[in-house]
């Protein structure tokens, strides 16, 4: 659905504002004006905007409201980055809402609830004879946290609450519901993200960011324009704890740059065969809706997001905690080594042949990859004979290269 600007003014009795259907992506080139009525993006549907620059659009009194699942478990965490703000910024109270009843109800959802008592766990909604939501789901606030531009020390945590503002593109942590599903759906609600945003970050730093818009972030373009700075996005993804203790928690980081993806490193019960993380993959090209992801900054400035990131990709599985949406790596090949160590936990590297890439056996910022972490018995690649940094992922040029 394609529009030179798009100007939503509902006058209609009783008519809450326009759905875009699941699968359709509604494009707009420059701006879009919310006078009266909202825009509901269902399920898979997604907003692009095209235009430099920072954000042109006029809100009056429409939103846009916008579903991403998360983990149900009230163990696990999902990093959350919002596709929409209030005003320039966006919290938990106000912005997101309870996704229950969705399918029933798009227009008029639930504000989330929250807790901050022991047991510490979220709690599921409670639903009328219809599937209607009666009492949203509650979230604690035990688990919500930020991290910009910390140095690696787990102290470098900020934690947030429900009043807390986030600048698009910034990160934050969150676990679930406690509920029996697999996954809970939320709803953003509020002016759709747009135009330019930037982030600063000084070298030798992390930021827990992501994807910024109501669309799938193309996280090559994403990389490239930032180059500079950053090399990779780091995902975590849970291996399937059961408890809030740091010291029982289960799972690790997926790897995205411009040669490829890994899984993360989890425990065996996950595992289908060698090189093969079994229900767990790798990021793929495209960052889903919602998404947060972890960088390291190699160099001081702006992380930079744009409207020319964005992309229509919709999610090809339920598992949406590693962006998982469909990608066009058609011309590239790659070699995956898998590697299980004593305890079970399963290593997979990727060496990845792209051509035109310029890529060689050296290290090569965007196509080599660092593990953020590494167990006592494990496998990586080493470039430049440099011992002190362990690689999960390396790109070259052609495959002759590591044949001289």
């Amino acid at each position: 659905i394609n529009f030179y600007n798009l100007e939503i003014d509902v006058t209609a009795i009783n008519t809450k504002g326009v759905s875009v259907a699941d699968g359709f992506a509604l494009n707009v080139v420059n701006s879009v004006r919310l006078v009266s009525g909202d825009i509901r993006l269902i399920d898979g549907a997604q907003l692009i905007q095209t235009h430099a620059g920072t954000d042109s659009n006029t809100i009056t009194s429409g939103k846009l409201l916008i579903d991403q699942q998360g983990y149900t478990s009230a163990y696990k965490f999902n990093y959350w980055s919002s596709p929409v703000n209030d005003n320039g910024t966006f919290s938990l109270l106000g912005n997101k809402f309870d996704g229950t009843d969705s399918s029933i109800n798009p227009f008029i959802p639930q504000q989330i609830l929250f807790n901050s008592e022991s047991p510490y766990n979220g709690l599921p909604p409670l639903l009328d004879d219809a599937g209607y939501v009666t009492t949203a789901i509650t979230i604690s606030k035990q688990w919500l946290y930020k991290y910009l531009q910390g140095t690696g020390s787990y102290t470098d945590w900020v934690n947030i609450d429900e009043n807390t503002n986030l600048n698009p593109g910034e990160g934050y942590t969150m676990k679930g519901t406690n509920a029996f599903l697999i996954d809970q759906n939320y709803v953003f609600y509020g002016a759709p993200n747009n135009g330019e945003y930037l982030s600063p970050i000084n070298i030798g730093e992390q930021s827990l960011l992501g994807n910024p818009y109501p669309s799938a972030l193309d996280a090559d373009k994403f990389i490239n324009d930032n180059l500079l700075i950053l090399d990779a996005l780091y995902f975590w993804v849970d291996g399937g704890s059961t408890s809030h203790a740091l010291a029982d928690y289960m799972g690790g980081y997926a790897i995205r740059n411009l040669s490829g993806g890994t899984p993360p490193s989890i425990a065996s019960p996950l595992i289908s065969g060698i090189g093969d993380s079994g229900s767990v993959t790798a990021p793929t090209q495209y960052v889903a809706v919602g998404q947060g992801f972890f960088i390291d900054a190699y160099d001081s400035g702006n992380i930079v997001f744009n409207n020319s990131q964005r992309t229509f990709k919709t999610e090809v599985s339920e598992d949406t905690r590693l962006s998982n949406v469909s990608s066009n790596e058609t011309n590239n090949q790659y070699i995956r080594i898998g590697y299980e160590d004593p305890e079970g936990f399963h290593r997979q590297l990727l060496l990845g042949f792209l051509p035109n890439s310029n890529a060689d056996i050296n290290y090569n910022r965007g196509y080599d990859a660092i593990l953020t972490e590494n167990r006592d018995d494990d496998l990586f690649f080493v470039i430049e004979n440099d011992l002190t940094k362990k690689y999960a992922i390396q790109g070259l040029d052609d495959f002759n290269e590591i044949l001289e």
